[in-house]
């Protein structure tokens, strides 16, 4: 069965887009909301069958079950499922509103996914793990995530963009733009190989005496990623539509 790729923007999907590597590709859609309201959409299945919530400001005076309770009420409605799209550092609020999330959707079937930093706080959702690493083995990573959480998971489709110097004992690197790797490139001209346990492109440059490793993904390397995940029983997929346009015009 293919793969259920879920774009999160708020715009329709170009034809291009809309089948990747033989798979489904479907847009979700987010939720609005500033200090003072919180604004749900009134039809959010025009854009699939996840309604898309952030960790961005939400009214102080709002209690997490009560926002659970407005956010479910809206999935109820419409028969959607949730994603919760939170990035910034985890927060008991956040924290509550998750498990109460957990507990409604749970009840009426339908899907909830969440970051892996939230999954103590929830029993049945679908954790999202990130396609990103850095080091070791793609396919047993992704293998070990499987194990790990009881409901299928998630993967969320990060194009990874990286320079790390080496020797590197933290595992982080410095986040480049396409544009900052291409100036590397033209700048150093370094020959460009492909990693099959990273299953991403990479190169070496010098400066000043220091190495410097960049991990990169391209079309190719997203698409075996992808594949991979499909004959591991990967479901769903879930990816930020500004960050893969460019490589699927």
């Amino acid at each position: 069965m293919p793969i259920s790729i879920y774009y999160i923007t708020d715009v329709a999907l170009p034809t291009s887009l809309r089948r990747i590597g033989g798979h489904s590709a479907l847009s979700g859609l987010c939720m609005a909301h500033h200090p003072q309201s919180i604004h749900i959409p009134t039809c959010p299945t025009q854009c699939g069958d996840m309604l898309i919530i952030d960790d961005s400001v939400y009214p102080l005076h709002i209690k997490a079950q009560a926002l659970a309770q407005l956010i479910f009420q809206t999935c109820l409605s419409a028969n959607l499922g949730l994603v919760c799209d939170f990035e910034k550092t985890k927060t008991p609020f956040f924290s509550d509103l998750v498990s109460y999330l957990d507990a409604l959707l749970h009840t009426h079937q339908l899907d909830l996914w969440i970051p892996e930093s939230y999954a103590t706080h929830s029993e049945f959702g679908n954790v999202m793990v990130s396609s990103e690493l850095s080091g070791g083995y793609w396919k047993k990573h992704i293998c070990e995530m499987i194990q790990t959480y009881p409901s299928p998971i998630v993967l969320q489709l990060l194009p990874i963009s990286m320079d790390f110097t080496l020797p590197c004992p933290t595992g982080c690197g410095r986040v480049l733009t396409p544009t900052q790797r291409e100036c590397l490139i033209e700048s150093y001209a370094p020959k460009i190989h492909y990693s099959p346990q990273l299953v991403c492109q990479y190169y070496t440059y010098v400066v000043e005496d220091v190495v410097h490793f960049v991990l990169f993904d391209n079309r190719e390397t997203l698409l075996e990623k992808i594949e991979i995940a499909h004959q591991l029983g990967v479901g769903h997929i879930i990816c930020l539509y500004d960050e893969l346009g460019d490589l699927f015009p």
